[in-house]
C-alpha cells in the first residue's frame, strides 16, 4: 500500500490524521484502496478504517468511502473511554 494523501481532521472531538492509501497486487490481479482515521484516546491510538478490494481493471465505488467518512465525522463516544476515566481517577487521588 502506498500513502496517497494525509490530512488533518477531527473525529469524536479529537484531532485526527486521515490517511488515504492505494495498492496493487498484479500476481493476484487485484487492487485495494483504504481510508484510515487515527486519533488518540487517553494513552492509546484508535483507528477507524475502510478498505475496498477490486480486480485490477475494475473501478472503485466511491459510495462506501462517502458513507465511512460520514460515519467517522459523526462518531461520538456514548461515555468517556475507560482509560480517560482511569486517568481522571488517578488525578483525583493524588
Amino acid at each position: 500500500m502506498e500513502i496517497k494523501k494525509m490530512e488533518k481532521g477531527e473525529v469524536a472531538g479529537r484531532p485526527t490524521l486521515a490517511v488515504h492509501m492505494e495498492g496493487e497486487n498484479p500476481y493476484r490481479n487485484e487492487k485495494a484502496k483504504s481510508m484510515v482515521y487515527f486519533f488518540k484516546t487517553g494513552g492509546y491510538v484508535v483507528t477507524l478504517a475502510c478498505t475496498q478490494w477490486r480486480l485490477l481493471k475494475g473501478p472503485f465505488d466511491p459510495e462506501p468511502f462517502q458513507q465511512f467518512e460520514a460515519f467517522a465525522k459523526s462518531f461520538k463516544y456514548l461515555k468517556k473511554p475507560f482509560y480517560e476515566e482511569i486517568e481522571e481517577g488517578i488525578k483525583r487521588v493524588k
